[in-house]
C-alpha cells in the first residue's frame, strides 16, 4: 500500500506543476539525452580512428627500423644456423 501511495503522490506532484515547468523539464531531458548520445558516438568514433592510426604508426615504425637495420641482421636464421656445429640429433 505504501508504494502505491507514494506513486500517487508523485503523480499528483508532477501533474500539479505549471506548463512552463513541464516544458522546461522536457527540453532539459531532451538536451541530456542527445548530449549523452553524442558523447557515446564521439567516443566510439574516436576509439576506432585512433586504433587505425595506431596500427598505421606501428607499421611505419617497423618499416623504418627494418630499413635502418644492417643488411646482415635482415638474413633470417635457418635451422642449420641455429644448431651449433657438432650437436647432432643422433
Amino acid at each position: 500500500m505504501k508504494g502505491s501511495r507514494l506513486l500517487k503522490r508523485s503523480f499528483s506532484w508532477a501533474l500539479g506543476v505549471s506548463v512552463r515547468v513541464k516544458i522546461m523539464g522536457i527540453a532539459l531531458g531532451l538536451v541530456l539525452l542527445l548530449g549523452f548520445g553524442a558523447i557515446l558516438q564521439v567516443r566510439g568514433t574516436t576509439r576506432s580512428i585512433l586504433g587505425l592510426e595506431l596500427e598505421e604508426r606501428g607499421a611505419s615504425i617497423a618499416r623504418d627500423v627494418a630499413a635502418r637495420a644492417p643488411a646482415s641482421s635482415r638474413i633470417l636464421p635457418t635451422p642449420q644456423t641455429l644448431v651449433p656445429i657438432g650437436m647432432d640429433n643422433g
